[in-house]
Formats: C-alpha cells, structure tokens, sequence
C-alpha cells in the first residue's frame, strides 16, 4: 500500500523553508494563535519568519490537509466498491491539487458517465490489450467475438475495445505525460479573438479588451494581468480564447511516444492498432487535459499573485502615516447635488458640516464662502476626494490658497482616494458613529477622517472597495477573504491601538480580538473609565487567558490617557489617651492608647488578613499604572525587561533617552538572553522598546503630498518632471499620482529593477499623454 504524504514535509518543500520551524508555526496555528502574535512574539520558535511566511505557511497546508483528506475519502470509497486498484491507488496519492484527485475519481462515481475505456474492460479483454502491448505479437481477434454481447459483435467492435483500453493506459502513463505536459509549458501558443456583440457591446468592450481581439503569446511569457483579463473576457463571452501546441513539437511528441510505445519488431497489424491507440489517447485524452491542467495552474497562480499584489498596496495603503494635530476641511466635490463639507478637530470629532454647490455658482462667490469656512474653522488642511469634480474643486481651493488671504498662511490641500466612502456612509458602522447626518455628509467626514488617521477609518469599509489592486472582483472570495482579513491584523497589530481611545472596529483587528470581545472592551471602558493598565483587560467578559496572551502586546496604554491616582491617604490620627484609674504613684502610666476592640476581636482579624494580603496586594497593583504598557514589550517579559534595566543600571523613566541607548549598544545580546533565560529576538524586541519606547510604523513611510496649486493633462509636457506618489502596485508596472485627473503607468520595463510599494514619493518623467484615452506614459526620473 502506498503511503500518504506528509502536508508538513511537503509544505516545508514547496515553500523552501525547514522543516522543524515550519512544523511550529502549523502545531501554533492549530493551537488557534494568530499569525501576528506568532510573527512577534514566538519569534524563536519560527526562526525569525515574517508574517508572509508563516501565512504561506497556513495556506500550504490547508490547501495539502485537503487533498489528504479528500485522497484518504476517495480511496476508502473506491476500496468499498471494489473499485480500486494498485495503479490507481498510485495515481490518486501521486495527486497534490483537489482538481487532479476529483479528475482521477470522476469515472469511478456512481451515476458518472462511464468512459469509453471503463465500457471496454466491462466486457473482459483487458487481459488481451495489455497482452498487445506486451508481446506486440499477432492475436486472435475472432476468438474474442460474441455476437450476443454489444461491442463484441464483430471483429472491428473487437479491435475499437482493445483501441479504447490502449489509449486509457498510454494516457495514464506517468512519463508520456509528464514529457507532454513539459513541452506544451514550453511552446504552447494562446490566441484570443474578438466574439460578435452588439453594437452598444462593442463600445463598452473595447475600452476594456481592445488589445486582445487579436492577439497570441507563447503561453509562458503570458502576465498575470493577462491571464485575468482573458479570464475575464472569456466569462463575459466578449473573447474567444483557445490553446494551441505547434505542429512541429506535436509530431515531434508523436515520433517519441512512438519509439516508446511500439517496439521495431511489432507485427504489422499490431503496429497499426497500437499507433491508432496512441493518437486517439494523445488527441482525445491528453492533450485536452495538458491544456485544461495548463490554463488552470496559470488562472490560479496568477489569482495568487493578484491577491498578493492586493494584500500588499492594502497593507502599504493601511499603513499609510497619520495626519496630526491639525483641524481638517473634508470635502466630497458633486454637481448637481454640491460639495459636501465637513470640519473635523485634530480627534476626528465634528465640528462642521454643511453643503456647497461651488461648482454651480459664480466662481468668485464660491470662493469666499469657502474661505469664509476655512477661516471661522480654522482649518490648516483640505482633503479633497477625487471623485466627479474633484479638479474643478481643487481649482477654487487652489485660487483661495494663492489669495493669500486665509487666517493662516500655510493652508494646503491633498487629495483623498475616496474609494469606498459612499458605501461607508450608508453602513451600519457609520450610522451607529453619525446617526443624525445624511449619508452625504458622512462621506466628508470620512474623508477628513481617512487623511487624518487612515488606518483608523479605512478598517471600517471592505477593501475590496478601496481601488487597489488588480482584477480583485475575480478572486476566488474565500481566498480573498481569507488574505485581506489576515493583512489587516497583520496592519492593526503591527500599528498597536490605543486601549482608551480605539473604536470598535478599529479593535475588532487586534489579534485575538474579533468583534464581539472588541464591543465588550469598548462597553467596559464607557462604564467604568479608562483603563489603567492593560492587565485590566482580563476583566472583560469574554477575555480569557488564552485572549489575552494573543492580544496584550497589540495594544497600548498612553500614559496621557491614564487618570491619575487618586491622592494618598492622610496620615492616620494618633491614638486617643485615656486616663489610668489605678492609685499607684507612676505618672508615666496615667495615660494608656485605647484599644479599639478586645483582644478576641484582634485575634479574629488576625488570619483573615493574611488571607486576603496577597489578594489585595494584586487588586492594588490592578489599578497602578504600568510604565512598560506603552511600548509593544509583552506582558509574559515584563519580568525580563525589569532585570535588563537592573542589569545596565537604568530605571523606567530613562526609557527613549541617549543615557540608556548607550548602555544598551555596549551589550552582548547573546549573552544576555542566556542571563535572563530568553531568546535572542525576544530580548532584541525589548531592546528596541527601550530605544524608541512610544513608536509608529507609520512614520517610516511617506506622507501624503500636499498641494497649494493645481495642474491638469492639457499643461503635461513631454520631458516634464514631477514628484508623484504610487497609487498602485499590478504585475505590469506602477501607477502615480502626478496632481494631475489621472494617474500616470510607469510600465514595469521601465522601472530597472526599482521595488515600489503605494504610498512611495518618486520623482518621474513625462513620457507621452493621450488626452484622447486619459492616459499618461511615465519614466522614473
């Protein structure tokens, strides 16, 4: 019996990695821990893999688990009903992807279409067509005639069944098609072609597939892009689009398989019957299945590299630096229905909303009741959303800017993706948090809110609506799902929330969190105050050990949001004299301190207070804030980090200053950790909180460009150079926000091996502009 393979050895294989990380990080995420808690803090037992690893990790295995699952069903299946042989049992535990073990079990269901083969070796002469590739001598085909017997009724039914057996068993053989599948990898052809439509169709279609209605590749070379897009078009029943292997490597398969299959020394009838057998099987049965299995293979890594390429502009777009401490003028630009207005305070709370229609009055009468709100708000930016009418808007505000008669000289304005801001404004989440604004109204603040602090807002809306990516409507969902949601955790932990300031659905994204406990920690700190320390947490309902181990690092405790202690107690009192009635002479003992119960009472007291010391001495330091809550050190190594500041002779407060960088860079880290019997990336995590105690990621990235003036397509010329910023990352180059109607492509032939993520500032080229088609052709500069 042939045995099963390990998804674990296999995963490690496919993915290049080794074997014992790779088996901790699948036994912790059965253990239900996350992939951010495992990426940060379980760092020793993964080898120091990053977050991408570990959930290649978990999808290389689920997707290995399901096809052992579904491998050990079938054969259980197929044993029952006697069905199975040991070739077969061979071929389906050979399997690795669910489509080959379904396409190996799809004759043997019940109710499936029996094949032309399967029939054949029904009526008994099996024996004899692997008898015919064995010995390729003559045999008696009459011997096997049976007139009663359909399909046996003649000398020719005889020979089609023997012809039909042949072929299963040259297609099944592992070699022929392997060597055929190689081949066609190498030089199959695809050729697309335009389908007819109507005329309306055919306007709206060729914007969209023009550049395929006659086109061919050498499949290999062929871009996710376009795999997706002739998918695409295929389903949408606007292209034709078929595989083609050459003649020339076709015959040249032939001429092998036939030297393999039909010795030289074949009988002439032999001959004949085996190379009829062999072009029905190559024709018929393999060639069909090498071009499905190619096409399907190519659909589903280019799915993957589309989820890739999404996942990574979601996180850079998540990750995008906040806009603070500044009041913010969001406007949503419309015609006919007006500008919505919204000024929001440097905390994202509403102070303004109103709507506009600039675009539809005089132009000089809509700039002053523009300023007029610039300047009663006191707003130092305007987030513009780049909808309809977004360059007419970004002309007055321009105007007004340039006026230089605004309350504060430095006013500027930046454009906002706004890309799913109306969807937003109609949701649930967005009437709970404005549920006395129209939804118009709601999009301004958001985009307000979206420059201010964009990973804050943008978690409320589903990424597929946010305008990155490529063909992420095509995506399998659950794949989809499944990447986005992991890279928003991914995002929110590795940002950290601040626990007495983060929303519901900022919280749900901490790792361990999820909806429901997110709700339960915003309900518990609205009725009983802020939290003081993140222990508190265990508190809530539904945040258990197991919770709380996955979460704590992920969140944070400022310190400016901590209420401050109550003030201690005043002094006890001295005790209260009394006068001593006894007649001796000792004045000294004339007054005695009164007790305040008997002896009795004082021996009762007595061991329920040893009882309740350690309970106590816990409840107090429950309420105590802790100083190392406000960095990303985990609770479990608040005892290591507390010995490192023993050990170079620093206390808490000297967190983030030079005097403690010094003491810290003079250390042997490997040396250390065996001292505080942690792991090398355990202590280098703590090490880098001391440093830089209150960090954002975010702050490593690009700000959003801001603009005082306005440019549009028509004023672009050839040479022109520009700073723009990446709006988004595909598999055919980069597209940039140059301040002008339409992103500009840098064409990936054109970025010399540059790796540009969204959100990058580059300076680039004007290459060519077609005003006709809205399209900018760039070069990096």
């Amino acid at each position: 019996m042939t045995e099963a393979f390990d998804p674990v050895r296999v995963a490690a294989e496919n993915l290049r990695l080794p074997l014992n990380p790779t088996r901790n990080v699948i036994e912790m995420l059965q253990n239900d821990y996350t992939v951010a808690f495992i990426t940060r803090y379980r760092a020793e037992r993964t080898n120091g893999m990053n977050e991408n690893q570990i959930r290649s990790i978990e999808n290389q295995f689920k997707r290995l688990s399901s096809v052992l699952a579904k491998q050990e069903n079938i054969i259980k299946t197929l044993t029952k009903d006697k069905k199975l042989t040991p070739e077969l049992e061979r071929s389906i535990r050979h399997a690795r992807t669910l489509a080959d073990v379904e396409e190996l079990y799809a004759p043997y269901k019940k109710g499936a279409k029996t094949s032309l083969a399967e029939r054949a070796r029904q009526l008994g002469i099996e024996p004899l067509a692997r008898l015919v590739l064995d010995r390729q001598k003559s045999v008696d085909m009459k011997s096997q005639v049976d007139g009663s017997r359909k399909g046996l009724e003649s000398v020719k039914a005889v020979e089609t069944a023997l012809k039909n057996i042949i072929a299963d068993i040259i297609s099944k053989d592992a070699a022929t098609r392997e060597r055929l599948k190689r081949l066609a990898e190498r030089s199959v052809m695809l050729e697309s072609s335009a389908r007819s439509s109507s005329k309306e169709e055919k306007e709206e279609f060729d914007r969209k597939y023009q550049d395929y209605f006659r086109f061919s590749s050498p499949f290999r070379f062929l871009k996710a892009h376009q795999i997706l897009a002739l998918n695409r078009g295929e389903q949408q029943k606007v292209l034709s689009v078929k595989l083609v292997l050459p003649k020339l490597d076709e015959t040249a398969h032939l001429d092998w398989a036939k030297r393999k299959w039909i010795r030289h020394d074949a009988a002439a009838e032999i001959f004949a019957l085996i190379e009829k057998s062999l072009l029905d099987a190559h024709s018929r049965l393999m060639i069909p299945k090498v071009l499905r299995e190619l096409r399907r293979d190519a659909t589903e890594s280019a799915e993957r590299e589309g989820v890739a390429v999404f996942i990574e502009n979601l996180k850079r777009v998540l990750l995008t630096p906040p806009v603070r401490g500044a009041t913010v003028l969001g406007i949503d630009p419309g015609y006919r229905h007006g500008c919505k207005v919204a000024a929001v305070d440097s905390t994202g709370r509403i102070l303004f909303t109103t709507v506009l229609h600039l675009l539809l009055i005089p132009k000089r009468r809509a700039k002053e009741e523009l300023r007029a709100i610039i300047d009663e708000q006191r707003c130092k930016l305007l987030a513009i959303g780049n909808g309809k009418g977004s360059r007419e808007t970004q002309e007055i505000v321009s105007d007004v800017i340039r006026s230089k008669s605004l309350w504060h000289r430095e006013v500027s304005y930046c454009i906002v993706d706004e890309s799913g801001a109306s969807l937003y404004s109609v949701s649930p989440i967005a009437q709970e948090e404005m549920p006395d604004l129209e939804p118009n109204l709601r999009s301004a603040v958001s985009i307000a809110r979206r420059l201010q602090d964009p990973l804050a807002e943008l978690v409320k809306i589903d990424p597929k609506h946010l305008g990155i990516g490529m063909y992420q409507h095509d995506m399998p969902k659950k794949m989809l799902d499944d990447a986005l949601a992991g890279v928003i955790e991914d995002a929110v932990s590795l940002v950290g929330v601040d626990l007495n300031a983060c929303s519901v659905p900022l919280l749900r994204h901490v790792a361990g969190m999820g909806p429901t406990r997110a709700k339960a920690v915003v309900d518990y700190r609205e009725k009983n105050g802020a939290f003081v320390n993140r222990s508190q947490l265990r508190k809530v309902k539904g945040i258990g050990a197991k919770t709380f181990e996955q979460c704590a690092g992920f969140v944070r405790i400022s310190q400016a949001s901590v209420p401050l202690p109550p003030p201690p107690p005043p002094p006890p009192s001295p005790p209260r004299l009394i006068k001593d009635d006894d007649d001796d002479d000792d004045d000294d003992d004339d007054f005695v301190p009164q007790r305040a119960a008997g002896k009795s009472r004082k021996r009762k007291a007595g061991a329920a207070a040893k009882v309740s010391t350690e309970s106590k001495r816990r409840k107090k330091n429950d309420d105590l804030p802790e100083p190392f809550d406000a960095t990303n050190i985990h609770p479990e190594s608040y005892e290591a980090a507390r010995k490192l500041l023993e050990l170079v002779g620093a206390t808490v407060d000297q967190l983030g200053q030079e005097v403690l960088r010094q003491k810290l860079g003079r250390l042997s880290l490997r040396n250390v950790a065996d001292d505080l019997k942690i792991g090398v990336p355990t202590l280098e995590l703590i090490v880098d909180a001391f440093r830089r105690p209150v960090r954002d990621l975010r702050d490593d990235f690009n700000e959003p460009i801001f603009r005082k003036s306005v440019l549009s397509m028509a004023d672009l010329r050839r040479g022109a150079i520009l700073t723009g910023r990446v709006t988004n990352v595909v598999s055919f180059g980069v597209f940039v926000d140059v301040g002008v109607e339409t992103s500009g492509l840098v064409h990936v032939s054109s970025l010399r091996g540059a790796q540009l993520h969204y959100g990058d500032q580059v300076r680039v080229e004007v290459d060519k502009v077609e005003l006709d088609r809205k399209r900018i052709g760039l070069l990096l500069a």
